[in-house]
């Protein structure tokens, strides 16, 4: 294992910490089981619209499109839902990445993914609660920025009011409510590194996710975003591999099976719509940019039967198992890199939560900033 230097170095560390088999599985169970809740209620979005799942799939085949402004009450409810279980998704299989992470730089290589689960199910309030408190502590400020400015439509009096105590106390309240938000969204993507590193319970957690913020906000935010540059490079770079050995694969195919391979493989690619979002974040280095991998387009093959209509839909998911493998590599990247910058923050403010053998991990303190 590399000896951490706890500093930037370390995030470059990351592609190569994170290519692990168990590491890169996490990452896609927890990518595939968001893709799933994400299909189910992306047809009902589009069924509550009048459209029938046959025409969902003629449209739209693996990549339906959910509205997020339509279908009224019920509609925002399936959003709802859809947001809740994407960040469900999210939080669970980022603390048990990280939880391998840790171990194995604590020396434990031999930590198993089911034994991250289990930890998983003896802390999961250390996971969940936080978010929790923290939005609900945004709804006490929001209460109390938005108790006064009701206040202002008194006739006269409300108006002189604002005016006198606009800069205190209206706009400490209105930074502090901007400050917990942006803890909250962080939270959300950083919290679960927190509760599986940190030993203690939800209040540490939340403590240690306001202080590394308000402590050390460049080192925070500039250590994940090289680690997020480098998630993207890495992503690109095993698509291209895919790419690659597909191709390969298909000068094979198409030399011995002749052209019912290459019906099967226009088929299969119809599955893939280039416009589709999570196709377009794969093969482009950003989203507003021009493709950097340039994956075949189906030009039309003849009718199939429906052995062969099966046999090309089995091949296109195939297809889309490699598109989320390479998604899922950089997601283990963004795990690997957020336990890196967190045990660099912690370590600059005099926490060396390596040095503590697993069995007194329970003990550590936590440790505030002199």
């Amino acid at each position: 294992m590399r000896k951490l230097t706890y500093d930037y170095k370390d995030i470059f560390f990351a592609p190569r910490f994170a290519l692990s088999g168990k590491k890169i599985r996490v990452a896609f169970g927890g990518l595939l089981a968001g893709y799933a809740g994400y299909l189910l209620l992306a047809y009902l979005n589009q069924w509550m619209q009048g459209q029938s799942p046959g025409e969902t799939w003629n449209d739209y085949s693996i990549f339906p499109y959910f509205d997020l402004e339509e279908g009224g009450l019920w509609g925002g409810l399936l959003a709802i839902a859809l947001f809740a279980w994407l960040g469900f998704c999210y939080l669970t299989s980022s603390f048990v990445s990280a939880k391998l992470n840790f171990e194995e730089l604590h020396g434990n290589p031999f930590f198993s993914a089911r034994d991250a689960v289990g930890y998983l199910f003896e802390h999961k309030r250390k996971l969940y609660l936080p978010p929790f408190f923290i939005f609900l502590f945004s709804l006490l400020v929001l209460v109390m920025l938005a108790v006064p400015v009701l206040l202002g439509k008194i006739p006269g009096l409300g108006e002189l009011g604002l005016s006198i105590f606009f800069l205190f106390p209206l706009m400490i309240f209105a930074g502090v409510l901007v400050f917990v938000w942006v803890v909250l969204t962080v939270g959300i993507f950083f919290g679960p590194t927190i509760a599986a590193v940190e030993p203690g319970d939800t209040f540490e957690v939340v403590f240690n996710l306001f202080n590394s913020i308000w402590r050390q906000p460049w080192r925070f935010a500039g250590y994940n975003g090289i680690g997020l540059g480098l998630a993207k490079l890495a992503s690109l770079a095993l698509a291209y591999f895919f790419l690659l050995s597909v191709g390969l694969f298909d000068f094979l195919a198409s030399a011995v099976v002749g052209y019912r391979w290459d019906y099967l493989l226009e088929t299969a690619l119809g599955y893939f719509r280039p416009d589709a979002p999570v196709v377009i974040f794969a093969t482009s280095l950003f989203s507003w940019g021009d493709a950097v991998i340039h994956l075949p387009v189906s030009e039309g093959a003849p009718e199939l039967d429906r052995i062969g209509q099966f046999s090309s839909l089995l091949l296109g998911l195939w297809f889309f198992v490699l598109l989320l493998f390479s998604l899922a590599y950089g997601l283990s990247v963004v795990f690997a890199t957020q336990v890196l910058a967190y045990l660099a923050v912690r370590k600059k403010e005099g926490a060396d939560l390596l040095s503590v053998s697993p069995l007194g991990a329970e003990a550590v303190p936590v440790v505030e900033p002199q």
